[in-house]
């Protein structure tokens, strides 16, 4: 009875929220998608307009601000600079503007959008995939398609490293800081601090590690049989129907966005 009240609990990985609870494949399916029509697209609209739909979808479910930090991010420090990049030093077209020994090209200009456009497109796609979508949940998903359990752990051991790191360094750093020594203040101090930080953190990582691979070990993790879990992912057939459909109004798009692109 204990067991069934358990299973019953940490079953399904819902969530409350539309966005939060689609099959990570359905969304997966959205990346791949939004991201290829992003690249085949003609002019400088669509990666821009795709990036405010998706802050607008992620308000839905309460993760504008993640998505906003990571997008705004990507903003200013791939678009703007390939904006002026592209308009100071795309040499050819209408000057729009001088400044000083500096030209400002009207065809530098739009070349810079259009590689913007592009880097918009498909950086929200993944970060959208990325703020809405748990990684376990994702996994799983993955190993029901058939995808191999030792890729799905790798995969999944790779984006909780640098969270798993993060967390021990701080904790490190409270320990020495509670043993006296200084973690704060100029560059000089915080270099002095970072010798003495990165071997606990290294051994504390190994560690981590040689403790997962023996409970993946007693667990049967390389057993050949099929494997029991507590938790599960929901596919419906709605959404296996309209994963279908976008990849087939993805790959016409993209067609026309490349006729178009090269008509052009």
């Amino acid at each position: 009875m204990e067991l069934q009240e358990l299973h019953s609990r940490v079953s399904t990985t819902a969530r409350g929220k539309f966005w939060l609870d689609l099959n990570p494949m359905t969304k997966l399916c959205i990346l791949l998608c939004c991201s290829m029509v992003s690249i085949c697209m003609p002019g400088y609209w669509f990666g821009f307009l795709l990036s405010i739909i998706f802050f607008g979808l992620t308000m839905t479910c309460g993760m504008a601000k993640s998505y906003g930090k990571v997008m705004l991010s990507v903003l200013v420090i791939f678009v703007f600079l390939l904006i002026i990049a592209r308009a100071l030093f795309y040499g050819s077209g209408k000057v729009l503007y001088q400044l000083g020994s500096f030209f400002i090209y009207e065809e530098g200009l739009k070349e810079g959008l259009r590689k913007s456009s592009v880097i918009m497109g498909f950086s929200s796609a993944i970060v959208f995939v990325a703020t809405t979508t748990d990684m376990e949940s994702l996994m799983l998903s993955l190993e029901q398609h058939k995808c191999p359990p030792n890729a799905t752990f790798v995969i999944l051991s790779t984006f909780q490293m640098i969270p798993q790191m993060s967390t021990n360094a701080k904790v490190i750093q409270d320990a020495q800081r509670a043993r006296g020594i200084e973690t704060e203040g100029n560059l000089k101090a915080r270099a002095r601090a970072f010798l003495p930080m990165l071997l606990p953190l290294l051994i504390s990582s190994f560690s981590t590690a040689e403790e997962k691979s023996l409970a993946l070990e007693t667990r049967g993790f390389n057993y050949p049989c099929e494997k029991t879990r507590l938790r599960t992912v929901t596919d419906t057939k709605t959404q296996k129907v309209f994963r279908y459909a976008f990849t087939i109004i993805s790959v016409l798009a993209c067609i026309a966005g490349g006729y178009f692109k090269w008509v052009a």
